[in-house]
């Protein structure tokens, strides 16, 4: 997995740069993310918690199912439709049961959303707590500006990782400055983590 980031508050990623990087033959998967934090509630309990806009990309690339119910589909995306997945343990804190979360209505920035799913648990904590919708369902009064601070991609093969790295920085050079932007490997993200 590659991230494309931008640093600090210079640029933000759009459409454009999506279609930009689909065009990378070595890419597999190419998911916008849009990222913000949030309260949100469902019946009587509210909770802490972070949105995220992403294609239906990210589950594959990420390699996460639903344990419950099921993910979005592309079609949802482009519905902007108000479905949502829970990440493992915003279900758990709302509904105690992750099982009772399907189906449910969880509401945040003024909407409602239908649960459809709940992702298994994995490593990461921001994911485990997030409430994963289609992208182009922030469109509106979240993300007017049909933005995103980060890219995720799915190279084919582990081999094709350094050249699409490459690729990947030739392309956004074409609009943005080399300070802009970051482009990194998964694991290295998660051994600056560790």
């Amino acid at each position: 997995i590659i991230l494309v980031s931008s640093l600090g508050q210079s640029i933000k990623f759009d459409e454009k740069d999506i279609s930009n990087l689909k065009r990378i033959p070595e890419m597999k998967y190419v998911v916008p993310l849009y990222f913000k934090s949030t309260r949100v509630e469902a019946g009587e309990e509210e909770k802490f918690a972070y949105v995220m806009g992403v294609s239906e990309e990210l589950f594959p690339l990420m390699g996460k199912e639903a344990i419950e119910g099921k993910i979005f589909t592309k079609s949802d995306v482009e519905a902007r439709s108000k479905t949502a997945v829970l990440g493992f343990r915003i279900a758990e804190s709302l509904f105690d049961n992750p099982k009772e979360a399907v189906d449910k209505t969880v509401r945040f920035n003024n909407q409602r959303y239908k649960v459809i799913g709940v992702a298994e648990k994995g490593g990461d904590r921001e994911q485990d707590l997030s409430i994963i919708i289609p992208y182009k369902t922030t469109y509106g009064s979240m993300n007017p500006d049909k933005t995103f601070w980060a890219i995720y991609l799915g190279v084919e093969s582990e081999e094709n990782v350094s050249g699409a790295k490459q690729k990947v920085e030739e392309a956004l050079l074409k609009r943005y400055d080399k300070d802009d932007f970051a482009v990194t490997e998964q694991a290295e993200i998660l051994s600056t983590v560790n």
